[in-house]
C-alpha cells in the first residue's frame, strides 16, 4: 500500500512474544556491539550512569545509521526507548570487558575459598568445577557409611517402676 506522500506502507505481523528491545537483524553491523544503556530513572536523568557509559567506550548510536527503525528519534538525535538509549562500541572492547569480567569473577571466587577455607577436591577438579578432558566423575568415592555412635542422639528409656 502506499501513503499519502506516496511512501510504501507495511505492517509487521507480530506472532507471539515480541522483545521491544531487540535490534532487527538488518540493523546489527559486524565489528559493533550494541546495547540498551540506562538514560533516565523514574522519570529523572542519571548523567552519571551515561558518563560511567562514555569512560567505558560507549556512544549513542545515531538515528542516520538505522534509517527507518524509529523514525521519531531523529530530531533528537539519539534512540531511546523507556529511559533507555541505544548506544554502541567495537566489540573488541565488549570481548575485553566480558574477559575482564571473568577475570574478577574467578579472582573473588579464589578469594572466597581462601577465606573461608579451601576443600579438598578429588583428581580431575579444578577450581571447584570438572577439568575438561578428564572424567572426574570416576574419581569421586560414593559410599554410604553409618553415623559415629557419639554423633546419635543419646535417649533415655524408662521401662518400668518397681512400685507399679
Amino acid at each position: 500500500m502506499y501513503g499519502r506522500d506516496g511512501e510504501i506502507l507495511s505492517r509487521a505481523r507480530a506472532t507471539g512474544f515480541i522483545n521491544e528491545f531487540d535490534v532487527p537483524e538488518r540493523y546489527q553491523e559486524s565489528g559493533w556491539s550494541r546495547q540498551w544503556m540506562r538514560v533516565a530513572c523514574t522519570g529523572k536523568p542519571d548523567p552519571a550512569n551515561i558518563n560511567a557509559c562514555h569512560e567505558n567506550g560507549w556512544r549513542p548510536v545515531s538515528p542516520q545509521t538505522m534509517p527507518g527503525y524509529m523514525p521519531d528519534s531523529a530530531q533528537s538525535g539519539y534512540i531511546e526507548r523507556d529511559g533507555l538509549r541505544l548506544m554502541e562500541r567495537p566489540q573488541v572492547l565488549t570481548d575485553e570487558a566480558n574477559e575482564d569480567e571473568r577475570r574478577d569473577a574467578a579472582e573473588l571466587r579464589q578469594a572466597q575459598t581462601e577465606q573461608f577455607g579451601a576443600r579438598k577436591l578429588p583428581k580431575g577438579y579444578i577450581d571447584g568445577y570438572a577439568h575438561k578432558g578428564k572424567d572426574a566423575g570416576k574419581q569421586v568415592r560414593r559410599a554410604i557409611e553409618p553415623s559415629p555412635i557419639d554423633l546419635l542422639p543419646k535417649r533415655e528409656i524408662a521401662i518400668g517402676d518397681d512400685n507399679d
